[in-house]
């Protein structure tokens, strides 16, 4: 390490221990083009609540790549940044209590997740790449404000759980039927009427449908 990478890493860590949110920002800006002092990393990883809200909102999480479970649940987040398409190894993430809209079709990359919790969130549409996840087994979307689902969700063809409880939807798409390892599906707190739940329970004669 030169002598003028020394005194960057240096000024990073002064920035870094700031109390002043600004001064962590413009740190968060000089690691993305020097690099993460070592001592930060570790720093972070021994706070995991606090160092993953910085590498969440400052679009740092690459230092995570090799991760196979991240709990990012009650950081705030409003978005997802577009690093989290590095995140290939993933198989179990958790962003539950969260600000999240919406969710990027990058979120795709993602192909190894086998459990994705999205609940307490504002979400009131889902991408169509969502049918990319070919091994997700558990898909949490509670609490959010869905008023339908795409097509694409039929493509889970891993899936066995699919919480849908408390959002805005008055119907399924009869395809997730089709899926030969789903075995429940929880629906209450939706705006399914007697004659669609009844209807509903019929064509998933082998699904346990929780109204």
């Amino acid at each position: 390490m030169g002598l003028q990478d020394l005194e960057t890493y240096q000024k990073i860590i002064q920035l870094f221990d700031s109390d002043d949110e600004t001064n962590v920002a413009l740190a968060c800006e000089l690691i993305k083009g020097c690099g993460m002092p070592p001592v930060i990393v570790q720093k972070l990883k021994s706070n995991l609540e606090g160092g993953l809200y910085f590498f969440a909102n400052y679009g740092l999480v690459q230092h995570f790549a090799q991760s196979k479970a991240l709990d990012l649940s009650r950081l705030g987040l409003a978005v997802l940044p577009p690093a989290f398409a590095t995140l290939s190894q993933l198989e179990h993430l958790n962003l539950a209590f969260n600000q999240l809209v919406e969710l990027p079709e990058t979120l795709e990359q993602l192909n190894q997740l086998k459990v994705l919790l999205l609940h307490y969130n504002k979400l009131a549409t889902l991408p169509i790449s969502l049918g990319a996840f070919r091994q997700l087994e558990e898909l949490t979307l509670c609490f959010n404000r869905l008023t339908n689902l795409p097509a694409s969700i039929a493509q889970l063809n891993s899936l066995r759980v699919l919480h849908l409880h408390h959002n805005q939807l008055s119907q399924l798409p009869l395809e997730l039927n089709s899926l030969p390892r789903l075995e429940k599906i929880t629906l209450w707190g939706n705006a399914f009427s007697l004659e669609n739940q009844a209807l509903l329970s019929e064509v998933f004669d082998r699904v346990a449908l929780v109204f």
